[in-house]
Parts: structure tokens; C-alpha cells; sequence
């Protein structure tokens, strides 16, 4: 004999079942964006951490974080042109002292009839003058005293 069982459930039942499900997606869904927000607050805050240390070593001017962090690649470039010039100066010094040439008498440059090709050869050439120079330059010096040309700090 076989039963037959009838289930019968109430209209507003069907109804809340449907509401509990897209409760419970809302909570997750929720839970999801506030899991997001945190990993956003977190990198914010790195980030922040990060200018701030970049500031605090290479102090930039600028009254607000913005104005500072905005003028920042001018001052690197200054900076990379400062050292570039205390570079040249230590390298020239350097075969100043050993050769007992004096090279102020000079006209410092490349003639124009140099081809950029021969150029970047002949400052290969100097890559060892370079590394010498290089170790020479103090770039902290340089980032926490500014972009003063003067001699003072060598």
C-alpha cells in the first residue's frame, strides 16, 4: 500500500524562507565589503607610513604631507643632478691629483663633431671613474642638507 503525504506549507512561510536566504546573502555580502574596506584602511595606512618616512629623509618643502609628496620630483631630480655634478667634480679631481694636470684650463665638454656613439663609448671607458665617484658622493648628505652646490660637506 503506498501513502501519499501532502505537505502543506503556509503562503507566508515560502515568503520567509526567501527573505531569510537573501538576509543571509546581504550578511555575507556585507561581510565581504567590510573585509575589503579593512584591507583598504590597511594599504592607506602603509602608504601613508611610507610617504611619511620618504619625507622625513628627503624633506621636500611644502607646509601640508600633499604639498610635500607633490614637490617631491623636483627634488629628486635636483638631488640626481647635485650628485651627478659632485660625481664629475670628485672624478675630475681625481685625475687632477694623479695626473698633476691642471684641467680648470680646459673647456670642459664634448667637441660637436663627437658622435653620440663615440660619446657613450668614451663614458663607458670612465665606468670605473664612475663607480670610484659614486662611492664618493654622499647621497645622504645630499637629501638631508638640500641641493646646495657649495663644498661645504666634503
Amino acid at each position: 500500500m503506498s501513502h501519499l503525504v501532502l505537505l502543506w506549507a503556509h503562503p507566508d512561510s515560502c515568503a520567509l524562507t526567501g527573505l531569510e536566504e537573501e538576509a543571509g546573502a546581504a550578511r555575507h555580502e556585507v561581510e565581504e565589503l567590510r573585509r575589503h574596506l579593512n584591507d583598504l584602511e590597511d594599504r592607506h595606512e602603509a602608504l601613508l607610513r611610507a610617504a611619511l618616512g620618504v619625507v622625513r629623509v628627503v624633506r621636500p618643502e611644502g607646509a601640508l604631507l600633499i604639498d610635500r609628496l607633490e614637490s617631491l620630483p623636483d627634488h629628486v631630480r635636483e638631488v640626481v643632478a647635485l650628485s651627478a655634478h659632485y660625481g664629475a667634480m670628485t672624478a675630475l679631481a681625481s685625475v687632477q691629483l694623479r695626473s698633476s694636470m691642471h684641467l680648470g684650463q680646459y673647456e670642459l665638454g664634448f667637441s660637436e663633431s663627437a658622435s653620440a656613439t663615440t660619446r657613450r663609448a668614451l663614458m663607458l671607458d670612465f665606468s670605473g671613474a664612475a663607480a670610484v665617484a659614486a662611492t664618493e658622493v654622499d647621497v645622504d648628505d645630499i637629501l638631508q642638507n638640500g641641493v646646495d652646490p657649495g663644498l661645504d660637506s666634503l
